[in-house]
């Protein structure tokens, strides 16, 4: 698009045949000027009233975070601002409290940003920083199957070549750093831009981007990997 990846726009692409083939783009309609500018990179949430919710941001004029609100039709029928703050991935606990889990802003400490709702997304609490080091980089976050969520972050104050795991337990809502570190050893590697998925059969896939060396990388694992690592991790306060 004109202008980079700050001016882009968002469309919906549907599948019926869960993956395997899929629709032409939409356009959607996300603002007065051409809808530029409505930048998406975490995962959406289906609602129980059918609706999705999609975390998307913006950096053109602002920087801040919010979510989409699209019906069965494709149709955006509203939206939801979350903070001042790039790229929020969502985490929902057990006492139906929703967390938005930010990348800090270059002027903000290298520390993850953390706002919370209690009202299913309507108002947000003001972002503060946490006790986890981040090097101004993107999180990823995944709600399993079992309710809990896992995170990924890069834990460091500068630079990008390593992802390590926060668990927030679906019944306590307790959060726990996994002692497993994605580490690629490499003088010239890079874990950018984390994504993570959960696969039908309950293994869970994270994909990263290695800029330096245009890769595209991936780290899987079992269930029963993720029990392990929970039961050897230790407790951190958010």
């Amino acid at each position: 698009s004109i202008g980079g990846w700050s001016t882009a726009r968002t469309a919906l692409r549907r599948s019926s045949d869960r993956g395997l083939t899929w629709s032409p783009p939409v356009q959607l309609s996300t603002g007065p000027f051409l809808s530029m500018s409505t930048l998406v990179r975490a995962t959406p949430r289906l609602l129980e009233n059918g609706v999705v919710a999609l975390p998307a941001y913006h950096e053109l004029m602002q920087r801040y975070s919010e979510f989409l609100l699209i019906d069965e039709s494709g149709q955006l029928v509203g939206r939801r601002f979350i903070a001042n703050g790039l790229q929020a991935n969502l985490a929902y606990l057990p006492d139906g409290a929703w967390l938005a889990l930010l990348r800090p802003l270059k002027h903000q400490p290298p520390r993850l940003h953390l706002a919370e709702s209690r009202d299913g997304g309507l108002s947000w609490s003001p972002t503060r920083p946490v006790d986890l080091v981040n090097s101004h980089q993107p999180v990823c976050a995944l709600t399993l199957n079992d309710g809990s969520t896992l995170f990924g972050y890069n834990p460091q104050e500068r630079g990008r070549n390593r992802i390590a795991f926060i668990h927030i337990d679906g019944e306590t809502g307790q959060w726990r750093r996994l002692p497993h570190l994605i580490d690629p050893g490499g003088e010239d590697d890079e874990t950018a831009y984390c994504t993570a998925i959960q696969k039908r059969n309950g293994d869970i896939v994270v994909i990263y981007a290695d800029p330096p060396n245009h890769r595209i990388l991936e780290f899987g694992f079992t269930p029963a990997w993720l029990t392990a690592q929970i039961a050897e991790s230790e407790l951190v306060e958010p």
